[in-house]
């Protein structure tokens, strides 16, 4: 665990974070961190991936998508542009809370969510998706949906 929310950091990403092969929990959260996200990284059993209320710009990074093992996805309040990675959020099937409120993203909101079935929390708010809203999203737990 690397919890470093609500501290002063200034910069970008860091990059030695990238390189914790065993994190299980990232949280840079409410820092004034800028830039761009990684695009590659060592994390093969990440659960719980917080950045929120930064600066970070740029788009959600395909490796995110990558992680089967994530639970939680909080980028909200940043300025993150473009599209849901190509291969969608499907692999998380593990997902529970997903926040990307708050940002410029765009797109198809369908598939914004592929299989998730054990989803609980959903924030897509203030972004520039469109589509209508999937079927299967009425079998899902949700007990939050923006």
């Amino acid at each position: 665990t690397l919890d470093l929310m609500g501290n002063v950091l200034t910069g970008t990403f860091p990059r030695a974070v990238s390189t914790m092969t065993s994190l299980e929990t990232l949280n840079l959260g409410s820092n004034t961190l800028m830039g761009t996200l990684p695009t590659s990284a060592s994390w093969t059993g990440l659960q719980e991936f917080n950045v929120s209320n930064n600066q970070f710009n740029g788009s959600l990074p395909a490796l995110l998508s990558r992680l089967s093992t994530l639970q939680l996805l909080v980028v909200n309040n940043n300025q993150l542009s473009g599209t849901i990675p190509a291969d969608g959020l499907s692999p998380w099937s593990a997902a529970k809370k997903i926040i990307v409120a708050h940002n410029r993203l765009h797109g198809n909101i369908e598939r914004v969510l592929d299989q998730a079935t054990t989803l609980i929390h959903l924030d897509v708010s203030n972004n520039r998706f469109n589509g209508t809203l999937p079927p299967a999203w009425s079998s899902l737990p949700l007990e939050y949906l923006n």
